[in-house]
């Protein structure tokens, strides 16, 4: 009887050994799989990328499923850092990148960690990384470097640090690929107080010829953003209201209003409604009113949906249902064509989520532009600062 047990447990050693061996086997192959999934699930016209994301996570999950990070080779470390990174575990895809990459010349698996670093918070040594290692590699991609390590300094309100970045990259990139540098060191020096060189840098910009369409347009909408501070909030305007009635500038003298330009398939838009809702809670009772401003967009790829062409009718109706999903408790207002293009030319709206901050007598006080905690404490201070006057 006891050899028989034994014999057992020796099997199912045996088989638990086989099982964990299988789990190092085509990590490659797996890795290529789970990267291509969505860029295959879009080629087939599918467009609801929050359970494109999912079925891409899971699927990442079940191959990493009995992989030690400690214990992957250097042949298969990349592979199975992108595989841990698809499935959430970027702790694990970093002790490998970590171990690994530094010591090689590829920019991929550097860039993956240069990125990691910067998710977590360690914008100095994603700036060493990339300066010892991948700043040779990148090329005609140093930009967007500068711009990350640049965003990742603002997030944790370094603001002389994120100029510094900015400096440093204008320095090194040709002419042509200063612009959305300049634009981004415009609005750290408006954040530090400075309104006279801010504009001065965009008035620069915006004579150098240099600089393209989209870019134009940025000019103008931080432009825009910058000179609006301080002064009068200009009247919004949309056709169709969700729980509510049409609210105006006026009929709200006396309370603090929050403007939040958003729309549906905006992720950072979407990470923003916690903070949001949160906030209502805390300051509604005593005078703080959020509006939720978006416009048609002909499309709506939320709520398991992928619908193209569709008219302002179905949309709001998909909005009605999008705003109930999400228990998103202030009112949204829906605006068309003309009137969506006035709002956002009026508060200088380049890119969503864009919130603006009007105080008890109609006066613009302060913005922010994008999800994260940055924002989230650029809020907070503000609501309790304007509430409290």
């Amino acid at each position: 009887m006891t050899r028989t047990i034994a014999a057992v447990f020796a099997l199912l050693a045996l088989f638990a050994f086989a099982c964990q061996k299988e789990a190092y086997v085509d990590l490659d192959k797996k890795a290529v799989e789970v990267d291509s999934l969505i860029i295959k699930a879009r080629a087939a016209g599918l467009r609801n990328m929050d359970s494109l994301r999912t079925a891409r996570r899971e699927k990442a999950l079940s191959y990493i499923s009995g992989v030690n990070p400690v214990k992957v080779g250097g042949e298969n470390y990349h592979a199975a850092a992108r595989l841990f990174f698809a499935a959430g575990k970027s702790d694990s895809a970093l002790i490998l990148l970590e171990k690994y990459a530094p010591a090689g010349a590829e920019k991929e698996p550097l860039a993956m960690l240069f990125n990691l670093y910067v998710q977590k918070g360690e914008v100095a040594r994603a700036e060493q990384l990339f300066n010892n290692k991948l700043k040779l590699l990148v090329g005609d991609e140093a930009g967007d470097y500068y711009l990350n390590l640049l965003y990742g300094y603002q997030e944790q309100n370094q603001l002389d640090k994120a100029i510094a970045t900015a400096d440093a990259g204008i320095a090194a990139l040709p002419a042509n690929a200063r612009g959305s540098l300049i634009i981004e060191k415009a609005d750290l020096l408006f954040q530090k107080g400075d309104k006279t060189a801010a504009l001065g840098l965009l008035e620069e910009l915006k004579k150098s010829g240099d600089t393209e369409a989209r870019l134009q347009r940025a000019i103008t909408a931080k432009s825009s953003l910058f000179n609006l501070i301080n002064a009068p909030a200009a009247e919004w305007r949309a056709g169709k209201w969700i729980d509510s009635q049409p609210l105006n500038l006026k009929g709200l003298r006396g309370k603090v209003v929050l403007l939040d330009f958003w729309a549906p398939w905006c992720g950072p838009c979407r990470a923003m409604f916690p903070h949001l809702k949160k906030l209502y809670g805390e300051y509604h009772e005593k005078g703080l009113v959020i509006i939720g401003l978006t416009r048609y967009y002909g499309r709506f790829n939320q709520l398991g949906q992928n619908l193209t062409g569709i008219a302002p009718a179905d949309e709001f109706e998909w909005i009605v249902k999008f705003k109930q999903h999400h228990q998103i408790p202030f009112p949204y207002a829906v605006a068309e064509g003309e009137e969506a293009a006035a709002n956002e030319t009026s508060y200088g709206v380049y890119g969503i989520p864009h919130m603006v901050l009007i105080d008890k007598k109609g006066i613009v006080r302060e913005y922010a532009i994008g999800s994260g905690p940055a924002s989230e404490e650029k809020l907070d201070r503000a609501v309790a600062q304007l509430i409290a006057e």
